[in-house]
């Protein structure tokens, strides 16, 4: 009970004490420990705070640590003393073990003194390389030599000093004399400019004054031209001088050619005729000269090549005319020469218009020539009459201006409606297209096959008038069994040397073009040589 009481007079005292303070007390029962540990010099320590007001207080300290030195060494030198610097991590330094400068090891350098330089002594420390120069003794100054040089005319003197040191100076000009001259003057003529001769005793000369030659005084003489004479211009001068210039050649005749050609028919000619009033008939050629004159033996091939039409380019599968032909391929495979189909005759079947001009001929032609062929057309005909080839003859013409052919221009003669027509008409209808074409300048022949040739036309009148391209294929033998070194003995039996190029079959391939049957020729006359030569097919 006593305890009891104790406690409660000190609870009241408490209570009283914080009226009179006008401040609520504190128990301190919310403590805060925050541990300060030691440096090098000071202690270290736990302090208690009362999160609710001011109290605190300190238990568990601990000594100093002390300090934890690093030693650093620096070396003495000539001039500064060596030490060492005792440094602690917390920053605090001393340093101890002083050690005195051991000076200066100097050696002595002396340059003498010279004409324009002074001496001086130079002292250098071994150690350190420092240096100083004192001990300075004057320059001696130079001891010249003098050379004196006279003036001439045109040079002035001077005398040279001359130090044995190797200076030198050059002082005490003297102007020079100056060239006493003489004069000759020369006066200029036509060609020769004038000037004048500046001479002097001393031997020195020199051109001056020039004139410039006063030229020729030319009269002119003209000579004019003529178609057989040359014109000219003769220049003279009063002086003598004399010559030819402005020569101009014979313009020659300044032809105007009328040329006919020659046809299966009549001959042909070309007539000249020249402004001047001269003019002359030449060039008088028959067709069969032209003929008998080019053929080659028939036992040698001159070339080979193909015969080309839409129909191969037509797309079986989708009904198209859509193959194209690699020429560049072509060619490479060792053709040399394409006949390609131009058109045909324009005609109705079964209320269809169908014919004229062949729908890939003009795309082939650019392309085969682009890749170097050597080129020729073949027109097919349905003609039954003189005047319905005339119109083929004429269509023909149309497609085939202003292009250029090395091979000849062919009637293809062999469809079944007309070989009934009979030989005669048949030969009349050959001539009249081949006298239209030739009359235009075209080189002409006739593609028939052998049945044609020796069953149906008038053969014999024929051959002689325009070129045979001659189809017979194997028509007995399987193609590939025959070896192609004698297809062409095989094939001259009948008709020899008239024949100028042979289809000699229908079933050629191309690796270019596979799985599209081709049309192999061979030729046997240089028909690029003679068509260029003669001046026809554009050319």
């Amino acid at each position: 009970m006593k305890i009891f009481r104790v406690i409660f007079a000190l609870l009241l005292l408490i209570v009283m004490t914080s009226l009179l303070s006008c401040e609520a007390p504190c128990f301190h029962f919310d403590i805060e420990e925050k541990v300060i540990p030691p440096t090098c010099t000071e202690e270290g320590m736990t302090v208690h705070y009362c999160k609710n007001c001011d109290y605190s207080y300190t238990t568990e300290t601990v000594l100093p640590k002390g300090h934890s030195f690093v030693s650093f060494v620096y070396a003495p030198n000539c001039e500064n003393q060596g030490y060492t610097e005792n440094v602690c991590e917390c920053g605090y330094t001393y340093i101890t073990n002083y050690v005195e400068p051991f000076g200066h090891v100097f050696e002595e350098k002396v340059t003498v003194a010279s004409c324009d330089s002074q001496g001086y002594s130079t002292h250098t420390c071994k150690v350190c390389q420092y240096s100083y120069i004192d001990t300075y003794v004057s320059a001696t100054g130079h001891s010249f030599a003098t050379a004196i040089t006279s003036p001439d005319c045109d040079s002035q003197g001077y005398t040279t000093y001359t130090c044995k040191c190797g200076f030198s100076y050059i002082s005490d000009y003297i102007t020079a004399d100056g060239h006493d001259f003489k004069t000759k003057m020369f006066e200029p003529t036509c060609t020769v400019q004038g000037y004048t001769l500046y001479t002097c005793d001393c031997g020195f000369s020199y051109y001056s004054d020039y004139k410039e030659p006063v030229g020729h005084s030319l009269s002119a003489t003209v000579t004019d031209v003529t178609c057989t004479d040359e014109g000219y211009t003769e220049y003279s001068c009063e002086c003598g001088y004399s010559f030819f210039a402005d020569f101009v050649a014979p313009q020659g005749h300044k032809f105007e050619k009328t040329v006919t050609m020659p046809t299966v028919s009549n001959m042909g000619y070309t007539e000249f005729s020249c402004e001047c009033g001269f003019k002359y008939v030449g060039n008088y050629r028959f067709y069969s000269e032209i003929l008998e004159d080019a053929y080659a033996d028939n036992d040698t091939v001159i070339a080979k090549g193909i015969d080309i039409s839409e129909a191969n380019h037509l797309d079986k599968e989708l009904n198209t005319y859509s193959i194209t032909l690699d020429w560049e391929a072509i060619k490479a495979e060792g053709i040399e020469y394409v006949i390609l189909k131009a058109g045909s005759t324009v005609r109705t079947e079964n209320g269809v218009t169908k014919g004229g001009i062949s729908r890939t001929f003009l795309d082939d032609y650019n392309a085969a020539k682009a890749a170097g062929l050597d080129v020729g057309v073949y027109f097919y005909t349905y003609a039954k009459n003189v005047e319905q080839i005339k119109k083929d003859a004429e269509l023909l013409l149309t497609i085939i201006d202003g292009m250029k052919f090395e091979y000849p221009i062919y009637l293809d003669l062999e469809d079944e409606s007309i070989k009934d027509l009979g030989a005669s008409v048949l030969t009349e209808m050959c001539m009249e297209f081949f006298s239209i074409l030739q009359e235009k300048g075209y080189y002409t022949g006739l593609y028939v096959n052998h049945n044609w040739l020796y069953n149906i036309l008038q053969t014999e009148k024929m051959l002689d008038l325009f070129e045979v391209w001659y189809a017979r294929h194997y028509y007995d033998l399987k193609y590939d069994s025959i070896p192609l070194d004698n297809q062409c003995a095989w094939n001259v039996d009948v008709f020899g040397e008239h024949l100028g190029m042979w289809q000699y079959t229908a079933k050629g391939e191309l690796a270019s073009v596979p799985e599209i049957p081709i049309d192999f020729n061979y030729s046997y006359k240089d028909y690029p040589k003679l068509i260029k030569e003669l001046g026809f097919n554009g050319y």
